[in-house]
């Protein structure tokens, strides 16, 4: 059976392939079990079913008993919205939409799939087909099988109704008519009417890391069930549920159902408060038939007697699976053919899922013996029944991000791992991004201390301080080797937490883990040593960035990385692009001198300016204050991914302005600002220096820019003077006084001279921009205004306008833009409609293209407005210094409320204008929510948002001296 992929639903990608479930943002499978053994059970002696069915009427036709049955039924099945807050297990988190039904209205049980109600924390609500909503609480999940039950408070159903849908697995046969009724691709309410055709199809199997359902048969008939109806009835028409709608098939008509037999079990246990014991041999069966079952070693006498008990049997159950270190493990073997199971001295014929679990569900911790064939011997062997439910994990650790739990079966289960002992398993891989790992991954040991579950990760990692880098093993789910690598722990962006599972409440009992904060020592004795190459090398550092939140316009998802160049030994200062440090919300690491250490941002503008605690005594090479010119000879250092020095002798092709788009999200670009180009250069980030007198002096950083194409992000490499945009910026670090960005509005762009003759630009203008370009070799080119950097703002310039001087200086190359950064007002000579003017033009402060502030309500990440957003703006109803949203988490109340790019303008009745105002308003806030949103085209919408502070309290991050501190509001 080919392994599938998830479907494509509305509002989730979940999977495309052979099979898929049937909620609209999960998918599952099916359950194995007949009918009749379970009716004959003790547990189910009394006749619980209260509500009767519909009546046949033989004076009516059979559309129109469909019709009455329908008219009934519909009223007792809901649609579901839910949430799975965090991923976990098998589930990932988000939201989903999917259907169930009414099993027991006194009590208020709904009856839906196991990837319904889910393993994993979740936020449910039923609507009712006159639409009253009521909340739900997870109630009861199987950890196999693809049924689970919700609980509601009646009481709260005041303007309907309803009756029990009685389920009915015995009337289940091949050719009955049925209706598949529930709210199919998300359309609330869909009847889909087949046939049964078979009620022995083995469960499907919806891919390895999915979840799925084994040791059961499943049901089929073609009804083109798909997402959002799982849960649903299969009906009747009578009105009685034959089987539990669970999955289909991509590529055909195909539909699969759960039977009852189990589920009448589960439910009756319910009902008189019992629990719901579950065993298990950690041993997958699969029902063979006779002529495979010859093939297996049956004898024919011994057939001849199976078929002589139960002529009806087409077949019986043979050992397809043995989990390692299971009860089944050195007892059970794949081909083992079943013939009967005594216990206490009752021996049944197995030849039924059904019949055998009757028996194993209500004997955990017993001894069951099995009569066996075995290729041609008969044997009986002895196994003892496990607990499933101790094997199912109920909790999971919060930590840097990372949800880790312990191992489950449905997890172990694909890749014959050992589910006890394994590792402690990665359900979000958070703070590991640093060591490149994804998410279902076995962490085997942290810092020397194995950890072989939950447990032992959680008294390991408690004991490591904050920032510290530590030896880390572990392994992927489908390979038998361990990997090595090194992780950075994370105590500050994230606090810590564990949440258990309270079956009695239906909710997760949270409780924090207290985390060690401890200093980490400086880095000493990073000095300069050899010969002029290696004293280079040495103040070239290679750069690891991780953002712990997806903010400003950047995924946390990826990684960040380049190369710096260090300008100062007290303090250390590194030098680096802004495609390596996106932002300050940043977690970094330097390599310099074969040492690691942690930086921190000190300054971002047009490059990132970092520090690092540590002591240095490098031999740093001088800034050449002279500017190249095309033709000029330099040299380029670049270090490789294993720190290797790279020199290359080249020549400047080009000295240009560096022209970037708009980007999506909004995200910082580099604008009106002068990029060196090489005949030969690297992809590989450095500096480009010039030789004078056997002296290297340092001309440019060599690093990347960023820009869009094509709907997505692009970057080249390009010089940046450090006489022209880093120096400024370093002499007022060394003064301690606060850098600061100014510019008048604009983004400049260059054209063609003969263009701007063409639009009026005069002889004698021309004559000094060529002679201009001769001095440093390059293409003479006119600058005009191609856009506005603050659209919402009035500016006197205007796109379109040609700018030839500033201050009285003739404007012949994009550096000469600079002296916008050091004055108050500038005189800036342009060409409007062919006549020449002079405007005298304040500087503004630029906007910061970060934040020093982020806020988490709903699961939103929020932040003042930065400068990529702004430029974006294309109406002045959006405040220029709202409340910006960056993102959204997955399975949080905001996910389908709050837009990325948007502004929060009014929370209820109190308006909002600034990040602090938000903080105050939003502090105690319980319930439904009403929130007024804004885009950048000043469309306002208001939302509705339910609050929950177990999963999603809201906090703020703030940067305190070099730390980022996380605090509840």
């Amino acid at each position: 059976m080919s392994h599938p992929q998830f479907i494509d639903i509305p509002g989730r990608a979940i999977s495309s392939g052979k099979f898929r479930r049937q909620s609209i943002a999960s998918v599952s499978p099916p359950d194995p079990y007949g009918s009749a053994s379970l009716l004959r059970s003790n547990i189910l002696a009394e006749n619980y079913f209260s509500s009767p069915p519909v009546i046949h009427n033989p004076q009516i036709s059979q559309a129109q008993q469909w019709d009455l049955t329908l008219e009934k039924a519909i009223r007792s099945i809901v649609s579901i919205k839910a949430s799975t807050l965090r991923a976990f297990d098998t589930e990932s988190a988000g939201n989903y939409t999917a259907t169930g039904f009414i099993v027991d209205k006194q009590r208020g049980i709904i009856l839906s799939n196991r990837h319904v109600v889910s393993p994993a924390p979740i936020s449910a609500a039923a609507v009712f087909c006159n639409y009253e909503e009521i909340p739900l609480v997870p109630l009861y999940r199987d950890p196999v099988h693809d049924f689970g039950f919700f609980k509601y408070d009646p009481a709260k159903v005041r303007f309907l109704e309803y009756d029990d849908i009685e389920l009915c697995p015995d009337l289940a046969k091949v050719g009955l008519d049925i209706k598949v009724v529930g709210n199919d691709a998300g359309e609330k309410l869909s009847i889909l009417g087949s046939t049964l055709a078979r009620l022995d199809r083995d469960s499907p199997n919806y891919g390895s890391g999915s979840y799925n359902d084994f040791n059961t048969f499943y049901y089929q008939a073609a009804s083109g069930t798909s997402g959002g109806s799982s849960g649903s009835p299969v009906l009747n028409i009578h009105g009685q549920a034959v089987a539990l709608n669970a999955g289909g098939s991509n590529k055909s008509a195909s539909s699969f159902y759960l039977p009852l037999n189990r589920v009448i079990r589960a439910l009756r246990c319910l009902q008189q408060g019992l629990p719901i014991t579950r065993g298990t041999l950690q041993t997958e069966f699969r029902h063979s038939s006779y002529d495979e079952l010859r093939r297996l070693g049956l004898r024919t006498p011994i057939e001849a007697e199976c078929r002589r008990k139960n002529p009806s049997a087409t077949g019986r159950l043979t050992v397809d699976r043995v989990l390692l270190q299971g009860p089944g493990d050195g007892v059970l073997e794949p081909g083992d053919i079943l013939m009967s199971c005594a216990i206490g001295g009752d021996n049944k014929d197995i030849t039924q899922f059904y019949t055998l679990w009757e028996i194993i569900d209500d004997n955990i911790g017993k001894e069951i013996t099995f009569n066996l064939c075995r290729g041609q011997k008969s044997l009986d062997v002895k196994v003892m029944i496990q607990d499933l439910h101790s094997i199912t994990p109920s909790r999971f650790a919060e930590i840097g991000g990372a949800i880790i739990h312990d191992l489950s079966y449905q997890k172990a289960r694909p890749y014959d791992l050992p589910v006890s002992g394994s590792g402690a398993f990665i359900a979000t891989s958070g703070m590991f991004n640093w060591s490149s790992t994804t998410r279902d991954f076995l962490i085997t040991s942290i810092n020397g201390h194995a950890t072989p579950n939950l447990d032992k990760f959680i008294e390991a990692v408690k004991l490591i301080p904050d920032g510290k880098r530590i030896p880390l093993r572990y392994r992927d789910m489908d390979r038998q080797e361990e990997e090595f690598s090194l992780l950075e722990i994370d105590w500050h962006f994230h606090s810590p937490f564990i949440f258990t599972r309270n079956d009695n409440t239906g909710v997760w009992d949270v409780e924090k883990i207290l985390r060690n904060l401890g200093p980490l020592h400086p880095v000493r004795d990073i000095v300069s040593s050899g010969n002029a190459l290696e004293k280079i090398q040495s103040t070239m550092v290679s750069i690891s960035c991780r953002l712990p939140y997806s903010i400003h316009g950047y995924t946390s998802s990826s990684p960040y990385s380049g190369v710096g160049f260090v300008i100062s030994n007290n303090p250390p200062l590194v030098i680096c692009d802004r495609v390596c440090v996106p932002s300050e919300v940043v977690d970094l690491r330097i390599t310099i001198c074969n040492r690691t250490v942690k930086a921190q941002v000190v300054h971002l503008c047009t490059v990132a300016i970092l520090t690092f605690d540590g002591e240095c005594n490098l031999d740093i090479p001088a800034i050449d204050e002279d500017p190249v010119s095309v033709h000029d000879s330099v040299i380029l250092f670049t270090l490789d991914h294993d720190q290797q020095l790279i020199k290359k002798e080249s020549k400047v092709s080009s000295i240009s302005l560096i022209e970037t788009r708009r980007c999506y999200p909004p995200r910082f670009r580099v604008v009106n600002t002068e990029g060196i180009m090489l005949t030969d250069s690297s992809n590989n980030g450095g500096i480009i220096v010039r030789q004078v007198d056997e002296e290297y002096r340092v001309v440019a950083l060599w690093g990347n820019v960023s820009s869009q194409g094509n709907d997505k992000a692009i970057t080249w490499k390009t010089g940046i003077s450090f006489s022209t945009y880093i120096n400024p910026v370093l002499e007022m670090l060394r003064k301690k006084v606060t850098p600061v960005s100014k510019d008048v509005g604009v983004e400049f762009s260059s054209m063609q001279l003969a263009t701007a003759v063409g639009l009026g630009l005069t002889n004698e203008r021309t004559d000094q921009l060529v002679a201009a370009a001769k001095v440093h070799n390059g293409n003479p080119r006119a600058f005009y205004v191609s856009s506005r950097l603050r659209p919402s703002m009035p500016t006197e310039l205007q796109v379109g306008d040609v700018v030839f001087q500033i201050n009285g200086k003739l404007v012949s190359r994009a550096s000469d833009f600079a002296v916008i950064n050091t004055n108050e007002v500038v005189d800036i000579g342009i060409l409007r409609n062919g006549i020449e003017q002079i405007l005298a033009i304040s500087t503004i402060v630029s906007p910061p293209s970060h934040a020093k502030k982020i806020v988490s309500w709903a699961g939103a990440l929020l932040h003042e407005t930065h400068a990529a957003a702004l430029e974006q703006v294309s109406s002045s109803a959006v405040p220029a210094a709202g409340v910006y949203v960056c993102c959204c988490h997955y399975g949080s109340p905001s996910i389908d409320q709050f837009r990325p790019a948007h502004w929060i303008i009014q929370v209820d009745d109190e308006k909002v204008s600034f990040l602090d105002e938000l903080e105050q308003i939003i502090s105690g806030k319980t319930g439904e929510v009403m929130v007024k949103l804004i885009n950048r085209k000043g469309i306002t919408c208001v939302v509705s948002i339910k609050i929950d502070n177990l999963f999603w309290p809201s906090w703020k991050l703030e940067r305190k001296g070099s730390v980022w501190q996380q605090s509840l509001l």
